[in-house]
């Protein structure tokens, strides 16, 4: 190697100077190339993406859904937002993401953000639970319209999509919180007061379900300081309701392979499982989109990236786009800014989604 170097540069003197800057130029282009490429930056560039299959019933063929109902009504073009997320990425990709007005740039810590592998952990429960929110809304909603349709659900516990790493809990992200100190979860609001009658330092249960074997663990909270500089203690964990879906007629199928995680589309995901349990289309034959979490009991909760989402609804032939009041604003901006051609529609519940297509319908 050594005698290869002394040839090298030896040869490289003897060079005229026109091959000598040439050289010299190309290397750093190369260098400078290599840096571009391979060094990475802490942030996480999000980006907008594709609109994506609902629901499907048992004569349709769709791309992709996230379930077949088994009637023979149609499901309606109704479509889920997503968009993309990449983690830490080259110095490359962030020049470039700097150009366009529709990338949004966010500033990311190794030591105290979620990792790409745990953030996508969390999304494919937050996805599980939003489908099964989903059906309870859009069936029990539906059973209104046809009391022939049957439907019943039972509450498991709180199931953890997150554990920070100071908490005192003991917990393990998929866990299912049953009880707190031997008191039965009934409902969120049951589990948000039990733990807020917890005192700050005292030492409580969890009785959790792990891997289908039920264990007790001993817990107390962590203190924090929040944005006002107070002390507050709290569990250090995220953990959403989590049913179980005991009868469900007509009956419905889960797909086997989601292409999307996250719970942004569970609006959308109920809006479709309504229209395919009832003869009418809601949709009217518009292409209905939007973004939005949903709870069981219908309402339509905040997700991140609206500007994103705004910017792919609008390379679609979209005619409505949905969503939640804490977004509306951002995503009014994004709307005034590029001018879709569809109407942006501003929403609480998933009652309102249902009485606004209605009244479009009926004009």
């Amino acid at each position: 190697m050594i005698p290869f170097l002394k040839d090298f540069f030896g040869g490289f003197k003897n060079r005229s100077l026109f091959i000598k800057i040439l050289t010299i130029f190309l290397t750093a282009l190369y260098v400078t190339a290599l840096c571009l490429i391979f060094i990475k930056v802490d942030y996480i560039v999000m980006t907008p993406g594709t609109i994506n299959n609902t629901v499907q019933t048992q004569d349709e063929n769709k791309a992709y859904t996230a379930l077949t109902i088994d009637t023979e009504y149609a499901s309606g073009d109704i479509f889920t937002i997503g968009i993309y997320n990449h983690y830490r990425v080259s110095l490359f990709q962030y020049l470039i993401a700097k150009l366009s007005k529709d990338v949004q740039i966010d500033p990311y810590d190794p030591l105290t953000d979620l990792s790409e592998e745990d953030d996508y952990l969390r999304s494919v429960i937050m996805k599980e639970i939003s489908i099964t929110n989903a059906l309870i809304v859009a069936y029990e909603a539906a059973q209104l319209e046809d009391p022939t349709i049957l439907f019943s659900k039972e509450l498991d516990g709180m199931k953890v999509s997150w554990v920070s790493e100071e908490s005192n809990t003991n917990l393990k992200v998929e866990d299912i919180i049953t009880q707190i100190n031997g008191t039965l979860i009934t409902d969120l609001n049951h589990f948000l007061s039990l733990r807020d009658a917890i005192l700050e330092d005292a030492v409580f249960t969890l009785t959790v379900i792990r891997e289908e074997t039920e264990i007790i663990l001993s817990a107390r909270k962590v203190a924090y300081t929040d944005d006002e500089g107070l002390t507050v203690y709290r569990l250090g964990i995220e953990a959403l309701p989590y049913y179980t879906i005991t009868e469900a007629f007509p009956d419905y199928e889960l797909s086997n392979d989601l292409n999307s995680v996250g719970g942004s589309g569970g609006a959308m995901l109920a809006l479709s499982i309504y229209n395919s349990l009832l003869p009418d289309d809601i949709t009217g034959g518009k292409v209905i989109a939007g973004t939005g979490t949903i709870a069981v009991d219908g309402t339509v909760g905040d997700i991140g990236g609206v500007s994103q989402k705004i910017a792919t609804a609008a390379l679609y032939e979209v005619d409505y786009f949905f969503v939640n009041p804490e977004d509306y604003d951002e995503a009014l901006a994004k709307y005034q800014a590029i001018s879709p051609n569809f109407e942006l529609v501003k929403v609480t519940t998933f009652s309102e989604i249902i009485t606004y297509l209605e009244g479009e319908i009926n004009e």
